[in-house]
Protein backbone atom coordinates (compact mmCIF):
# COMPACT_ATOMS: atom_id res chain seq x y z
CA UNK A 1 0.00 0.00 0.00
CA UNK A 2 0.59 3.77 -0.77
CA UNK A 3 3.43 5.20 -2.93
CA UNK A 4 6.72 6.34 -1.40
CA UNK A 5 8.08 2.76 -0.42
CA UNK A 6 6.62 1.26 -3.44
CA UNK A 7 8.19 3.48 -5.38
CA UNK A 8 11.59 3.24 -3.81
CA UNK A 9 11.31 -1.09 -3.41
CA UNK A 10 10.36 -0.90 -7.97
CA UNK A 11 13.17 1.60 -8.72
CA UNK A 12 15.67 0.13 -6.69
CA UNK A 13 14.90 -3.84 -7.53
CA UNK A 14 16.77 -3.92 -10.94
CA UNK A 15 18.05 0.06 -11.20
CA UNK A 16 15.18 1.76 -12.74
CA UNK A 17 14.57 5.23 -12.40
CA UNK A 18 10.92 7.29 -11.58
CA UNK A 19 11.91 10.90 -13.31
CA UNK A 20 14.72 11.46 -15.77
CA UNK A 21 17.68 13.26 -14.67
CA UNK A 22 16.69 17.39 -15.16
CA UNK A 23 13.71 16.01 -12.94
CA UNK A 24 11.37 16.96 -16.17
CA UNK A 25 9.48 13.65 -16.58
CA UNK A 26 8.32 10.24 -15.23
CA UNK A 27 10.02 6.90 -16.63
CA UNK A 28 8.77 4.96 -14.47
CA UNK A 29 7.90 2.51 -17.67
CA UNK A 30 11.49 1.07 -17.87
CA UNK A 31 11.86 -1.88 -18.58
CA UNK A 32 14.23 -2.14 -15.36
CA UNK A 33 10.58 -1.31 -13.18
CA UNK A 34 8.28 -3.10 -15.21
CA UNK A 35 10.23 -6.20 -14.26
CA UNK A 36 10.31 -5.17 -10.92
CA UNK A 37 6.62 -4.95 -10.62
CA UNK A 38 5.85 -7.82 -12.27
CA UNK A 39 8.18 -9.70 -9.70
CA UNK A 40 6.82 -8.50 -6.88
CA UNK A 41 3.64 -9.55 -8.62
CA UNK A 42 4.72 -13.10 -8.88
CA UNK A 43 5.54 -12.91 -4.69
CA UNK A 44 3.52 -15.42 -3.11
CA UNK A 45 3.88 -13.54 -0.10
CA UNK A 46 3.18 -9.59 -0.92
CA UNK A 47 -0.42 -8.67 -1.84
CA UNK A 48 -1.12 -5.02 -3.94
CA UNK A 49 -3.69 -3.73 -1.11
CA UNK A 50 -6.06 -0.94 -2.47
CA UNK A 51 -7.46 -0.36 1.02
CA UNK A 52 -4.29 0.63 3.08
CA UNK A 53 -1.96 3.79 2.64
CA UNK A 54 1.68 3.60 3.61
CA UNK A 55 1.17 4.77 7.47
CA UNK A 56 -2.08 2.30 7.87
CA UNK A 57 0.68 -0.62 6.56
CA UNK A 58 3.27 0.69 9.44
CA UNK A 59 0.41 0.05 11.30
CA UNK A 60 -0.37 -3.60 10.48
CA UNK A 61 3.88 -4.23 10.58
CA UNK A 62 3.64 -2.97 14.23
CA UNK A 63 1.12 -5.11 15.16
CA UNK A 64 2.08 -8.55 13.39
CA UNK A 65 -0.25 -8.53 10.59
CA UNK A 66 2.62 -8.03 7.95
CA UNK A 67 6.15 -9.38 8.18
CA UNK A 68 7.79 -6.31 6.39
CA UNK A 69 7.61 -3.35 5.41
CA UNK A 70 8.36 -0.75 2.90
CA UNK A 71 7.82 2.54 4.48
CA UNK A 72 10.27 2.42 7.33
CA UNK A 73 11.95 5.25 8.26
CA UNK A 74 13.84 6.75 11.46
CA UNK A 75 11.11 7.83 13.26
CA UNK A 76 9.24 4.88 13.26
CA UNK A 77 12.51 2.76 14.88
CA UNK A 78 12.21 5.43 18.16
CA UNK A 79 8.58 5.41 18.09
CA UNK A 80 7.90 3.95 21.35
CA UNK A 81 4.28 4.84 21.45
CA UNK A 82 3.25 1.39 21.73
CA UNK A 83 6.16 -0.54 23.51
CA UNK A 84 10.20 -0.03 23.51
CA UNK A 85 11.42 1.75 20.39
CA UNK A 86 12.54 -0.94 17.56
CA UNK A 87 10.51 -3.56 18.70
CA UNK A 88 6.81 -4.62 17.82
CA UNK A 89 3.57 -4.70 20.05
CA UNK A 90 4.23 -8.07 20.84
CA UNK A 91 7.68 -6.77 21.60
CA UNK A 92 9.94 -8.26 18.17
CA UNK A 93 13.37 -6.82 17.14
CA UNK A 94 12.55 -4.50 14.35
CA UNK A 95 15.70 -4.60 11.85
CA UNK A 96 15.95 -2.06 9.72
CA UNK A 97 17.95 -2.81 6.33
CA UNK A 98 18.07 -1.32 2.50
CA UNK A 99 16.25 -2.01 -0.56
CA UNK A 100 17.51 -5.11 -1.97
CA UNK A 101 19.34 -4.34 -5.57
CA UNK A 102 20.42 -6.15 -8.49
CA UNK A 103 24.23 -3.85 -7.99
CA UNK A 104 24.43 -3.96 -4.34
CA UNK A 105 24.29 -0.22 -4.40
CA UNK A 106 20.89 0.83 -3.03
CA UNK A 107 19.46 4.49 -3.53
CA UNK A 108 17.32 5.33 -0.79
CA UNK A 109 14.49 7.86 -1.20
CA UNK A 110 15.11 10.69 1.52
CA UNK A 111 12.62 13.64 2.09
CA UNK A 112 13.96 17.43 2.57
CA UNK A 113 12.68 18.57 5.61
CA UNK A 114 13.52 22.17 6.09
CA UNK A 115 11.78 25.32 6.89
CA UNK A 116 10.25 27.88 4.75
CA UNK A 117 8.58 31.20 4.46
CA UNK A 118 5.35 32.12 2.75
CA UNK A 119 5.55 34.93 1.15
CA UNK A 120 2.20 37.25 2.25
CA UNK A 121 3.40 40.41 1.47
CA UNK A 122 4.16 41.77 5.57
CA UNK A 123 7.73 42.36 5.29
CA UNK A 124 7.36 42.17 9.35
CA UNK A 125 6.48 38.94 9.36
CA UNK A 126 8.79 37.61 6.56
CA UNK A 127 11.56 39.34 8.66
CA UNK A 128 9.87 37.37 11.95
CA UNK A 129 10.22 34.30 10.53
CA UNK A 130 13.07 34.56 9.30
CA UNK A 131 14.74 35.01 13.11
CA UNK A 132 12.77 32.43 14.18
CA UNK A 133 14.29 30.22 11.28
CA UNK A 134 18.25 31.82 11.97
CA UNK A 135 17.22 30.83 15.91
CA UNK A 136 16.46 27.30 15.68
CA UNK A 137 19.24 26.47 13.25
CA UNK A 138 22.16 28.44 14.29
CA UNK A 139 21.69 28.94 18.17
CA UNK A 140 22.45 26.94 21.58
CA UNK A 141 18.86 24.92 21.44
CA UNK A 142 19.54 23.74 17.61
CA UNK A 143 20.74 20.58 19.02
CA UNK A 144 17.69 20.53 21.10
CA UNK A 145 15.48 20.85 18.12
CA UNK A 146 17.13 18.66 15.92
CA UNK A 147 16.53 15.84 18.14
CA UNK A 148 13.20 16.62 19.29
CA UNK A 149 12.36 16.09 15.36
CA UNK A 150 13.54 12.58 15.88
CA UNK A 151 15.94 12.95 12.89
CA UNK A 152 19.49 14.11 11.72
CA UNK A 153 20.64 17.25 11.08
CA UNK A 154 22.38 18.79 7.94
CA UNK A 155 24.94 20.69 9.58
CA UNK A 156 28.12 18.97 10.19
CA UNK A 157 28.99 20.86 13.43
CA UNK A 158 26.16 18.57 14.75
CA UNK A 159 27.07 15.00 13.15
CA UNK A 160 27.79 13.57 16.14
CA UNK A 161 24.99 14.35 17.73
CA UNK A 162 23.71 10.89 18.24
CA UNK A 163 27.12 8.91 19.25
CA UNK A 164 25.37 7.60 22.63
CA UNK A 165 22.49 6.28 21.04
CA UNK A 166 22.53 2.71 19.61
CA UNK A 167 19.54 3.15 17.58
CA UNK A 168 20.57 6.60 15.59
CA UNK A 169 23.81 5.51 15.20
CA UNK A 170 22.90 2.43 13.25
CA UNK A 171 20.61 4.40 10.92
CA UNK A 172 23.21 6.72 10.47
CA UNK A 173 24.87 3.73 8.29
CA UNK A 174 22.57 4.76 5.69
CA UNK A 175 23.42 7.97 5.11
CA UNK A 176 25.94 7.01 2.00
CA UNK A 177 23.15 5.18 0.34
CA UNK A 178 20.63 8.47 0.08
CA UNK A 179 19.10 9.12 -3.27
CA UNK A 180 18.32 11.68 -5.86
CA UNK A 181 15.12 14.00 -4.38
CA UNK A 182 13.15 13.19 -7.25
CA UNK A 183 9.87 14.44 -5.92
CA UNK A 184 10.78 18.19 -7.34
CA UNK A 185 9.31 16.90 -10.91
CA UNK A 186 5.72 18.88 -11.79
CA UNK A 187 2.81 17.60 -11.52
CA UNK A 188 3.83 15.81 -8.77
CA UNK A 189 0.30 15.28 -6.71
CA UNK A 190 -1.46 13.84 -9.81
CA UNK A 191 1.53 11.52 -10.44
CA UNK A 192 1.31 10.18 -6.56
CA UNK A 193 -2.32 9.57 -7.21
CA UNK A 194 -1.76 8.17 -10.53
CA UNK A 195 1.37 5.76 -9.31
CA UNK A 196 -1.05 4.28 -6.51
CA UNK A 197 -3.73 3.85 -8.48
CA UNK A 198 -1.82 1.79 -11.34
CA UNK A 199 -0.27 -0.51 -8.37
CA UNK A 200 -3.95 -1.41 -7.42
CA UNK A 201 -4.40 -2.02 -11.58
CA UNK A 202 -1.92 -4.33 -11.18
CA UNK A 203 -3.27 -6.16 -8.21
CA UNK A 204 -6.62 -6.47 -9.59
CA UNK A 205 -4.86 -8.27 -12.89
CA UNK A 206 -4.51 -5.33 -15.46
CA UNK A 207 -1.15 -6.23 -17.59
CA UNK A 208 2.13 -4.38 -16.18
CA UNK A 209 3.42 -2.54 -18.78
CA UNK A 210 -0.11 -1.24 -20.20
CA UNK A 211 -0.50 0.15 -16.07
CA UNK A 212 2.64 1.33 -16.28
CA UNK A 213 2.46 3.05 -19.50
CA UNK A 214 -0.91 4.44 -18.66
CA UNK A 215 0.84 5.87 -15.51
CA UNK A 216 3.43 7.78 -17.44
CA UNK A 217 1.00 8.79 -19.83
CA UNK A 218 -0.99 10.34 -16.80
CA UNK A 219 1.63 11.85 -15.08
CA UNK A 220 3.56 13.49 -18.13
CA UNK A 221 0.48 14.97 -18.99
CA UNK A 222 0.47 16.58 -15.28
CA UNK A 223 4.20 17.49 -15.22
CA UNK A 224 3.23 19.43 -18.81
CA UNK A 225 0.66 20.90 -17.24
CA UNK A 226 2.01 22.35 -14.38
Amino acid sequence: GGDQGTRAIINNMYGGTFTDAAHTKYTADSAENIKAIQALYDQDGINFDASINGGEEITLFRNGTLQMAFCWNIAQQTNSDNGPAGTTNSGDDILFMAFPTDSGDPQLCGGIWGFGIFDNGDENKIAASKTFIDFMANSDETAKAVKTSTYFSVKNSLSDLYKDDEIMSEYQKLMPYLGDYYQVVPGWAEARTAWWNMLQQVGSGADVTTAVNEFCTTANAAASAS
